[in-house]
């Protein structure tokens, strides 16, 4: 029998474009322009195959050969991305997001907007049509691009305590989580001062920060911007920004908006939660019947807890194509070794939830059984990639 028989001969055009692809994802995130592929066979081909994805004339994102036209995942995944990449291939760094995409970067928020604004130094006004409805607006206001611009995300964006002496009221009631992560990020309000008492001053933004600190409880920072524009003999009319009835983030010195956020939402959703669950069950039911109910939900838990991850193209992809060893459609999982390895560890973890599980129904104290076996956890969760050199240990 001949053992080449059934075995493809290998596509060197494909591998030489998947080549030329590696190295541009990885210098623009992912966006590639149509100048960037000299080659217009190529890009034809990386198209044709699913691998580049158009998202406007001239502009393509990377993809996969398993989405289509309809799947939105590879978009949302890629928009901010593709945002920074296009207006850094356009403006350089001589553009800045305006304040209110500015603060919801600041704050973690990761939700994809309908339309994102940006002001340049110097260029036309245009809107700029992406997919799924989204849009870029871009128009010329040197005026609006300060010169102290920082980075997120790889986009040029206004610092914090300058968005929020910006941003209007709108945005308190519209992004009230984002506008409390911002203000707990500010440690004194002095930060807020050089902009709200520059030119001719901003008194209506001074009194609805100051109200807002008071919301916040953090009469002390409120009162100190009082106070700076008294000294100008300016009375501020505090009004509270906020219309919900408290704030969900108790004054401390985090200032990471990821944990702030988290703090945010588990004030904000914890009583929701508890209203949404039934009583908690006894513990009286046998053991044994009750670890039977946890095997049954094995299956639907590892479909839900595996995370899906990106499509990336990789030098053994590459090699795989060019060598005639690469067949998606015949053998699905070649490429998604890292995938099974995770499904095993995703079982051995469940497994050893399953033992921390028994000693909390043998009346073994639930509080420390977590607190010292939850390390063990993690280390089954990643034991295959770590034995297969995927990770390292540590």
């Amino acid at each position: 029998m001949n053992p080449s028989r059934g075995k493809s001969k290998g596509n060197p055009t494909l591998a030489a474009a998947l080549k030329t692809l590696k190295r541009l994802q990885e210098k623009h995130d992912g966006v590639v322009e149509a100048s960037d592929l000299k080659d217009d066979e190529q890009r034809i081909l990386l198209v044709e195959t699913g691998f580049l994805r158009p998202v406007m004339k001239g502009w393509y994102i990377c993809g996969s050969p398993n989405d289509n036209d309809a799947d939105t995942t590879a978009w949302y995944a890629s928009f901010w991305a593709f945002v920074s990449g296009y207006l850094g291939k356009r403006f350089g760094k001589r553009y800045c997001l305006n304040p209110e995409a500015s603060l919801m970067l600041h704050t973690g928020n990761t939700t994809v907007p309908r339309q994102v604004t940006c002001v340049t130094i110097d260029s036309g006004t245009a809107k700029v049509d992406l997919p799924f409805d989204t849009s870029l607006l871009v128009y010329p206001d040197k005026n609006r691009v300060p010169s102290a611009r920082v980075a997120v995300r790889g986009l040029q964006v206004w610092p914090v305590a300058e968005a929020l002496c910006l941003v209007g009221p709108s945005f308190f009631v519209n992004n009230p989580r984002e506008a409390e992560i911002a203000l707990a990020t500010i440690r004194h309000a002095s930060e807020l001062l050089p902009t709200l008492l520059a030119g001719d001053k901003m008194v209506t933004a001074a009194g609805r920060l100051a109200a807002a600190f008071d919301f916040v409880k953090r009469p002390d920072e409120a009162e100190r911007i009082q106070k700076a524009f008294a000294k100008f003999k300016i009375t501020l009319k505090l009004v509270n920004p906020f219309e919900m009835a408290e704030p969900t983030i108790a004054p401390s010195k985090e200032r990471s908006p990821y944990v702030l956020r988290l703090r945010s939402m588990w004030a904000g959703w914890r009583q929701d939660v508890i209203n949404t669950f039934p009583p908690a069950p006894s513990i009286k039911k046998q053991g044994a019947d009750y670890l039977a109910q946890v095997d049954e939900r094995y299956v639907s838990d590892a479909y839900n807890s595996l995370s899906i991850e990106g499509y990336r193209v990789t030098d053994e992809l590459i090699e795989r194509v060019a060598s005639g060893d690469w067949n998606p459609d015949g053998d699905p999982e070649h490429n998604r070794t890292r995938d099974a390895l995770a499904a095993r560890g995703y079982y051995q973890a469940f497994q050893a939830v399953k033992e921390s599980i028994s000693k909390v129904l043998a009346k073994d104290n639930a509080g420390l059984v977590v607190k010292r076996d939850h390390h063990d956890w993690y280390a089954e969760l990643f034991g295959p990639t770590v034995t297969a050199g995927i990770v390292e240990a540590g």
